[in-house]
């Protein structure tokens, strides 16, 4: 599942997904990571940090967050 359609999922939200070409997302002269792959191994082996919160409940705050100003 896309991080889009999870937003949509926690929150109810019946608008449509639109996908956007890149250069229309970002400035000119903006330059992003074709990829990323996220690694935490050299962290954790030097202090032994490990995540705890789970991508869903983060999101589930930062909604909440939101919600909570309007």
């Amino acid at each position: 599942m896309s991080l889009a359609e999870r937003v949509k999922k926690l929150t109810g939200s019946s608008s449509p997904i639109v996908k956007i070409p890149y250069d229309q997302a970002y400035e000119a002269g903006f330059e992003d990571m074709p990829r990323r792959v996220p690694d935490i191994s050299k962290v954790k082996a030097l202090i032994g940090y490990a995540p705890t919160v789970e991508l869903d409940e983060i999101l589930e705050r930062v909604i909440e967050y939101f919600r909570s100003r309007e």
